[in-house]
């Protein structure tokens, strides 16, 4: 149940360590008793090859017709020698620029003629301790299995290192650093050291050291390849729609001429030592919005092999779960000391991970946050937990089991690959969906007070030893190191504690209609499965009833309206409206004993109000549909709006909104904001003026009137349901909602939205930001305006090839911007398209470069553009973007989550539905010529707003 997005917001911008969060991967600092080791998916077929290269197949069929290629290497930064630092990240890129059967380019423009782009589809990474390459090809045709086996057999002995494309290639890598710079780069050249410290992985981030990036000799780059691609460090997974015996023997036909080594490389591990000491970090940087505070104890990472250490780890997300809950409890109770609290764990190298408390204190108040989460871990550690927490987490942890083994034939291929090739590199066995289940049904009712207990004691021995605090430069509330130390190892709280209570939540989650109504009409929306119903109170209710996945059902409400119809001064009370909901709860319920009450149901509902229209989404499992059709009468009739919810809200927005300033891409960003839009705040980003704006009682008015007429509705699902079922639960909680009176004789008039987009710019203004202590640069180019009104259809089929155009875009750009000038990283191309309630448009393209290049770079954009203007695209591009939006539909349309949007989309637009499943008219009108009278229509060279990021220095 999602109940909260600007908190949520908040918490994903600052709660974070380089490595990111591990939910699931709590590690224990005991050391379990050997037990029945667990064993491998019988269903995966593994072998080695005479040269040492061993292979992993499992035959899967979500997606239909794709197959995962994967080519794992065991070898990554930590083993580069000191003047190769940043090689291993360097190869992983020249993989990519020429090998024995591709030149240079020709790989990437190979998979985008079969549909498949470059970065979601055919991608890779390199860590401290492995490379990874990833490729995802159609299963209908075998020469494209042959070709991705092909690359990935180049991958393995087949690179060129041409010096002409090595050289190009140090450009991409350094943007890439450049691009990771800033505040989190800073912070990072700091936090590494300290958690990592006197181990390997501190000296060997896999980014590299730039001298050694733009100095190092062909030679080495040579030698850390020959040296550690070697078939004995590789494995390949395979893992798709097709029959297991064919991919092993396209393994075999590619890999086996791989050569194998004439004297096999030990392989070095390398760990992290236990800091043993407590030790205290302070950041201070200018650009750090808001305090952190992470206090932290490292723990050997639990390596999940046998029952015992599976039921461990199950105990250890059970107790970081429980205390979530009551961080999150504190957190939307009247007067926080914080703005946000978390405990979780982190694995940041095989074999070690951290756990970790993080805290936002509020301005001015560190030492009264810290000393108050540090209450709540020794409340937790002396009392220990309640068995009401206890069963609740225990029930969610069996929903979500027993849905993931009902789903257990529609996992994705990408995370069974990823599974597997964690086997490939760890040995962490990957067990099948029925031994999951059946694990998860035995041990988690097992699972004791005591036991969980016991894992926050073990998690959090004497408060962690790690102690890292980021703060802003002018924070005047920060302690000095030796006070800090103090406070954490020895503080007291000054009343005595008293173990953990709760609130009595024991009574229904809505109120029941007096009597159920009833569907007065009912039709199939035409060319679908789609079947319309008209409910007693004008409400609409569409339905599409799928086998894409067992018990998921999708939902949607939407109407028309939003935040359009507010005065331009209420937009920014409209807009968090259901913000301010979701942090005071729905019908009496706190939004943390909202949580409670949903324990062990599969359910989420969240209200929004956009910018043209309001609505609700969400999902359930078809066993709590009727819990998400009791919350949806609740969303409508009885919404919960408290002093604690608006505190909450406006010291959150408050927060985020004077904390814009110290940020370069934010200062950036707004300068976009302001001279595409003016002053409007219908766009503005949540800055102090729009926060000032913020008014509770225009927002709880603005929510009662969006949502006080459900007949302005219309209720869409999507999913694995029972019709007669859902219909019940619609007469009973939807055909029951108020509506707005009509008199009699008269037709019910929907309401529409109001066009509310400012003019786009004429000329071409432009704008230079300097903001930022690091040599970054960032390029930002807009075209937009309005245009002439036209039937549905035609709009429909203008918004797909407008997306054609973008796509065109993105690859020319990418090619010219990135690999012939090797100026940035990558470059974004985003664009708008509007049909409701007007037609207009916004195409958006940025990056970051090196400073002194923004105009240089600009103005090949620019040249780029006016040669699509001017010249017929090639053939091979109209190839790329037919089979792209060819493969991209075929998987798409068997989601309940493409059809939820789609559907939505065509019902505010006001058009049919079956055009989500055409998928012949689009790939019949793009040609060179058609893209070049779109590249006239939309991009136009006379009229566009250039703005450019600079640093300060």
């Amino acid at each position: 149940m999602k109940t909260k997005s600007l908190q949520a917001a908040l918490y994903r911008a600052v709660i974070c360590l380089a490595a990111g969060f591990i939910l699931a991967g709590c590690v224990s600092g005991t050391k379990p008793e050997l037990s029945q080791p667990l064993e491998q998916d019988a269903a995966v077929l593994s072998g080695t090859l005479e040269n040492g290269m061993s292979y992993y197949v499992k035959r899967n069929a979500k997606p239909e017709n794709r197959i995962m290629l994967r080519l794992a290497v065991n070898a990554g930064s930590n083993m580069e020698e000191d003047d190769q630092k940043g090689v291993a990240h360097l190869v992983e890129h020249m993989a990519f620029n020429g090998s024995e059967h591709f030149a240079e380019n020709e790989l990437i423009n190979y998979f985008e003629s079969i549909g498949m782009a470059f970065g979601p589809e055919v991608n890779a990474y390199t860590s401290f301790d492995e490379t990874v390459y990833m490729i995802e090809v159609p299963a209908d045709n075998p020469e494209m299995l042959a070709q991705g086996m092909t690359v990935l057999r180049d991958w393995a002995c087949g690179l060129l290192f041409d010096p002409v494309e090595l050289d190009k290639e140090r450009g991409v890598v350094t943007e890439e650093w450049r691009l990771r710079r800033g505040l989190s780069g800073r912070l990072s050249d700091k936090q590494i050291p300290f958690l990592l410290k006197d181990s390997r992985y501190a000296e060997r981030l896999p980014i590299g050291d730039m001298e050694v990036i733009k100095n190092v000799s062909r030679e080495r780059v040579v030698d850390f390849y020959e040296k550690w691609y070697r078939p004995e460090l590789m494995s390949v997974v395979l893992v798709g729609d097709i029959d297991p015996a064919v991919m092993e023997q396209a393994i075999v036909s590619a890999m086996a001429s791989v050569p194998a080594s004439q004297k096999k490389v030990q392989r070095p591990e390398y760990n992290v030592k236990a800091q043993k000491e407590e030790a205290v970090l302070v950041i201070r940087d200018p650009e750090q919005p808001y305090t952190l505070i992470q206090i932290l104890e490292q723990m050997p990472a639990l390596k999940i092999e046998t029952e015992a250490q599976f039921r461990q780890n199950l105990v250890y997300q059970t107790a970081f779960a429980i205390f979530n809950a009551r961080l999150a409890e504190l957190t939307y109770s009247d007067n926080p000391l914080w703005f946000d609290a978390a405990a979780f764990s982190t694995e940041m190298t095989r074999s070690s991970a951290f756990n970790a408390l993080a805290l936002v204190p509020k301005e001015g108040l560190f030492t009264q946050a810290l000393t108050a989460l540090l209450d709540e871990l020794d409340r937790i550690t002396q009392f220990g937990i309640t068995e009401s927490e206890l069963d609740r987490v225990k029930r969610e942890s069996i929903s979500a089991a027993e849905q993931d083994w009902l789903n257990r034939n529609n996992v994705e291929s990408a995370n069974v690959a990823a599974a597997l090739v964690n086997h490939a590199l760890t040995g962490q066995p990957v067990v099948s969906a029925d031994t999951d289940y059946e694990l998860m049904k035995r041990f988690i009712p097992s699972i004791t007070a005591a036991e969980v207990d016991g894992a926050i004691r073990d998690g959090f021995t004497n408060r962690g030893t790690l102690f890292i605090a980021a703060v802003p430069d002018a924070a005047q509330d920060v302690p000095s190191d030796e006070e800090i130390l103090n406070i954490w190892l020895t503080h007291k709280s000054e009343e005595p504690l008293t173990p953990y209570g709760e609130n009595d939540i024991d009574r229904p989650l809505t109120s029941l209609p007096a009597a159920a109504g009833s569907v007065i009409a009912t039709e199939t929306v035409p060319g679908t499965n789609i079947v319309r119903r008209t409910l007693s109170n004008g409400a609409h209710v569409l339905t599409l009833k799928t086998d894409f996945k067992t018990n998921e059902v999708l939902f949607s409400a939407v109407s028309r309206g939003g935040a359009s119809v507010a005065a331009e001064a209420d937009v920014p009370s409209a807009l968090l409206a259901t913000d301010y909901l979701a942090m005071s709860g729905l019908n009496g319920f706190s939004a943390t004993d909202l949580q409670k009450k949903l324990a062990g149901k599969q359910v989420s509902v969240s209200p929004y109000i956009g910018s043209y229209t309001e609505g609700l989404s969400g999902s359930a499992a078809a066993t709590d549909l009727e819990t998400l059709m009791q919350l949806v009468r609740s969303y409508f009739t009885e919404p919960y709006f408290t002093d604690t919810g608006w505190n909450n809200l406006t010291t959150t927005a408050n927060l985020i909104a004077s904390s814009r300033s110290a940020q370069p891409q934010t200062v950036f960003q707004d300068k976009i904001t302001e001279i595409l839009y003016g002053g409007s705040l219908r766009k503005s980003a949540l800055t102090p003026e729009f926060a000032a704006r913020l008014n509770r009682e225009t927002a709880e008015r603005i929510y009662r009137e969006r949502f006080a007429d459900a007949a302005d509705f219309t209720f869409i699902f999507v999913g694995d349901f029972n019709e007669d079922e859902l219909v019940s639960l619609a007469e009973t909680y939807i055909a029951t909602l108020p509506a707005a009176p009509v008199r009699a004789g008269e037709n019910r008039t929907p309401e529409q939205a109001v066009f509310t987009e400012p003019e786009f710019p004429a000329g071409k203004p432009a704008a230079t930001v300097r903001k930022g202590l690091e040599k970054q640069s960032s390029v930002f180019i807009a075209f937009g305006g309005r245009l002439p009104a036209a039937d549905a259809e035609t709009s429909r089929i203008e918004t797909e090839l407008f997306e054609m155009l973008r796509s065109l875009l993105d690859i020319r750009l990418r090619e010219s911007i990135r690999e012939d000038k090797s100026g940035t990283y990558g470059v974004s191309v985003n664009g708008s398209f509007y049909t409701y309630p007007e037609r207009a448009y916004e195409m958006q393209i940025s990056f970051g470069c090196e400073p002194g290049r923004e105009q240089e770079l600009a103005d090949d954009v620019i040249a780029e553009i006016a040669r699509l203007q001017t010249q017929l695209t090639d053939e091979s591009y109209m190839t790329k973007l037919k089979e792209t939006y060819r493969r991209t539909k075929e998987t798409a349309l068997k989601t309940n989550g493409y059809w939820i949007s789609s559907v939505t989309q065509a019902v505010t637009e006001g058009t049919n539905p079956a055009a989500v499943s055409d998928t012949e008219t689009i790939p019949t009108l793009v040609t060179p010529q058609t893209m070049r009278d779109l590249a006239n229509t939309y991009l136009h060279t006379d009229n566009y707003v250039t703005v450019f990021l600079e640093p300060e220095i």
